[in-house]
């Protein structure tokens, strides 16, 4: 992902990456009349310094950074100190640990928390059909027939 949105941006993008012929091209209308010659030389760049443009941009204070797949961004030191993640390391009618999502946000006091592992699956069955008007014979009647499953203990 890369942001260059203005003049000095621009200039200073081509610059960094060793393209200073195309900084030149710092109006979205010198872009537009040029796209095709910086669509080509963006693909080049990407497709051959990929491992070090993340690095490179930082160093010229340029804004974007490499796209991480689930695992990588789970793995940053940043994501596991920002406290996203909780982890329970039971939960009942589950093998092993589950981690769940916090929020992406915090607070200076306080803040989003979880207090309790995720319901089982289908433990607030009854409750939602009964909120939808079915009555408690209609709920058993779904269940013996399969249409609903089994609660599971939370």
């Amino acid at each position: 992902m890369l942001g260059v949105f203005n003049r000095r941006q621009t200039r200073r993008f081509w610059t960094a990456v060793g393209r200073p012929d195309l900084a030149e091209f710092d109006t979205l209308e010198l872009q537009t009349a040029n796209r095709d010659t910086i669509a080509a030389a963006m693909r080049a760049l990407f497709l051959t310094r990929t491992a070090e443009l993340g690095d490179l941009l930082r160093d010229h204070r340029r804004p974007g950074g490499r796209v991480r797949n689930l695992q990588e961004a789970l793995d940053m030191e940043q994501f596991q100190h920002r406290g996203v993640l909780h982890r329970f390391d039971s939960v009942p009618g589950v093998d092993g640990p589950v981690t769940v999502p916090v929020a992406g946000f915090g607070y200076e006091h306080g803040g989003p928390r979880i207090d309790a592992p995720p319901p089982g699956f289908g433990a607030h069955t009854d409750e939602i059909l009964a909120e939808l008007g079915l009555s408690a014979d209609e709920i058993e009647a779904l269940r013996a027939a399969g249409a609903i499953g089994a609660i599971t203990p939370t």
